[in-house]
């Protein structure tokens, strides 16, 4: 390997701090950078303004060279306004899939190259390999499947795979905890961000209220007759799948089906209404291969933290596909969000994915 020059991203926490020292020890030339991803002086800016402080603590103590990207106006206009916009569409985004394509594999990788860094390193838990038969670099979970991030990377193109590492493929979080206080930095102790990093009280709904200058126009809940069940604060108040926070008195639990943008009408079933056997999804990106084998049954995963279930799936061009889940009386029936990212799995292998546009063909 001649060019082992890495641009770290350092967060402050725990997981990048953990990836600079494995990638010293492994004889790396690191440099690291910190995305400053609010307007410096911002009333929002305080939590983002302390963990850069922490990473500029952290590399000076590994002798690491240090750079604050201000990345804010970016940050604003390529993740937090399409968060918003999506929401007022009657999505339900995932900003973090976004934030890696667009700010640390696409602004931060263009930094890289003009640092003359081959790679780019995060402290993400997943893991890059080449396959010299397929002729493609290849996306894998973690070892640690309870920290596997590999779902919110499955965006990554051939070029950014080959020259990203993620050091922390092999461990998992008390190991990387460990290397941390070992190195004597000090943020070994510090504890996981749970939130969107924008929205630290998780008030999702007040910050789009706020963003926008304007509230969300109460609407209709309605049941698959049309008849009206009663009143909803907001679209954006509400994703597919939800039960609670709906203050309906009804017989039988309910359940959100589907965001009406253009009657501004939520449609609520009982749960014997809510599944769908398949999906469609476009902004599609394969990774493992050039193009999907149509009916082939991979493993698909529809929220992070679902669990992964069979599912048939047909590529339609490039940049769409459609599935039908494989249902058994083991797995679990199957909701489907639109806006929210669909992962393909092969294994441990990232096959690729893509955004939910609709679910199909309701069934019993």
């Amino acid at each position: 390997m001649q060019n082992k020059r890495v641009l770290l991203a350092l967060s402050g926490g725990v997981d990048s701090s953990a990836a600079a020292v494995l990638l010293q020890k492994q004889g790396y030339e690191l440099v690291a950078c910190t995305m400053r991803l609010q307007p410096k002086g911002s009333a929002s800016a305080c939590h983002n303004e302390e963990d850069i402080e922490i990473a500029a603590q952290v590399a000076k103590t590994l002798g690491i060279p240090h750079h604050v990207a201000d990345l804010s106006h970016d940050f604003d206009e390529m993740v937090v306004r399409p968060f918003v916009e999506a929401y007022s569409s009657a999505l339900t985004p995932n900003p973090c899939v976004e934030c890696n394509r667009k700010m640390k594999f696409g602004k931060l990788y263009t930094l890289a190259k003009e640092l003359d860094c081959e790679y780019i390193a995060t402290g993400h838990y997943a893991r890059v390999t080449y396959d010299p038969e397929r002729h493609r670099y290849l996306l894998l979970k973690a070892k640690a499947l309870g920290k596997d991030q590999s779902y919110v990377l499955y965006t990554l193109s051939q070029e950014q795979l080959a020259h990203t590492l993620f050091p922390l493929g092999e461990l998992n979080k008390k190991e990387a905890r460990k290397l941390v206080a070992e190195a004597g930095l000090p943020n070994y102790s510090k504890a996981e961000s749970m939130d969107i990093c924008f929205i630290p009280d998780g008030d999702y709904v007040s910050f789009l209220e706020n963003y926008r200058g304007q509230t969300f126009t109460p609407g209709s809940f309605v049941d698959l007759q049309g008849n009206i069940l009663g009143q909803h604060r907001g679209l954006a108040a509400y994703t597919v799948g939800q039960r609670k926070g709906l203050g309906i008195a009804y017989s039988e639990p309910l359940y959100v089906l589907k965001l009406l943008p253009e009657t501004n009408e939520i449609l609520l079933v009982t749960k014997k209404d809510l599944y769908y056997s398949g999906l469609r999804a476009d902004q599609v990106n394969i990774i493992a291969c050039e193009q999907l084998e149509d009916g082939k049954v991979y493993q698909v995963r529809c929220r992070y933290h679902q669990a992964e279930i069979p599912a048939r799936i047909w590529q339609k061009g490039i940049n769409e596909l459609e599935l039908e889940f494989v249902y058994t009386e083991e797995n679990r029936k199957q909701i489907a969000a639109p806006g929210q990212s669909l992962v393909i799995y092969d294994g441990d292998l990232v096959v690729g994915g893509g955004r939910i546009i609709e679910g199909l063909r309701q069934i019993n």
